[in-house]
């Protein structure tokens, strides 16, 4: 719920700066989303609060690489990532295509993105469903 008013205040404030709304947007998030990876307030507070008292820009470049990514991992991450920014820089295209085609068309269309989220959604070997986020609520 806090994502989406954050994303509604973002659309609402119509400034010129999209990209920076975006980061904002995205950084307020991210910096929200330490309340429902730890177990207590106070651990997801000094979460936070080491963001901007121990963080070393030095030390994350350095350990980048090893995010814990295997090769297969990273190559589907960065496929990921370029599917977006494709769909992201050619989206009035794929709207306009998309509104102009047939009603089955359409259907199918939503059909395979749907089966594709069913079959790739529990990404990863071992999954365990008690470690979802959400089911600790």
């Amino acid at each position: 719920m806090i994502h989406g008013i954050l994303v509604a205040t973002g659309k609402g404030l119509k400034t010129r700066f999209k990209t920076l709304n975006r980061a904002v947007t995205f950084l307020l998030v991210s910096v929200l989303w330490s309340f429902f990876i730890w177990s207590d307030t106070l651990t997801a507070l000094k979460s936070i609060a080491s963001v901007f008292t121990s963080f070393s820009i030095t030390s994350f470049l350095q350990n980048f690489g090893s995010l814990g990514l295997d090769t297969g991992e990273w190559i589907v991450f960065l496929a990921a990532l370029l599917i977006l920014f494709a769909y992201d820089a050619l989206k009035d295209c794929f709207d306009s295509l998309f509104a102009s085609s047939a009603p089955a068309a359409r259907v199918l269309v939503c059909g395979v993105l749907a089966v594709s989220v069913l079959l790739f959604g529990m990404y990863g070997i071992g999954f365990e469903a008690e470690e979802f986020i959400y089911s600790r609520f």
